[in-house]
């Protein structure tokens, strides 16, 4: 049972990452719908609980001395964290972008 709750938050997470990873990068190209953002936002707030599970299992496994989860743990928070800022860059980029375009027409 421990193993499907590992299981279960590291596809979680891998999914809600790659959907923050994609919107990031189509942000970083063309302007999107809200729909988009507030969904992203969901997913990026989902994430939280996500990563701090994920904490918990890196200090678990250190401790027990389980190399597989740590490394899995460890490769899964720092795609959260380059997800993450790239999808906070790339909407800032893209704020900045769409009041430029409002103020030259």
């Amino acid at each position: 049972m421990e193993n499907f709750v590992r299981i279960f938050f590291v596809v979680i997470g891998f999914m809600a990452s790659i959907y923050i990873f994609t919107i990031g990068i189509i942000l970083f190209t063309k302007n999107l719908k809200r729909v988009f953002h507030r969904v992203a936002y969901c997913a990026l707030s989902g994430l939280l609980p996500i990563s701090v599970y994920e904490l918990s299992l890196l200090v678990n496994s250190a401790r027990v001395g389980d190399y597989t989860w740590l490394s899995i743990s460890i490769i899964l928070l720092i795609f959260i964290i380059a997800s993450s800022v790239i999808f906070m860059i790339a909407g800032i980029m893209n704020v900045q972008r769409s009041k430029t375009n409002k103020n030259n027409k």
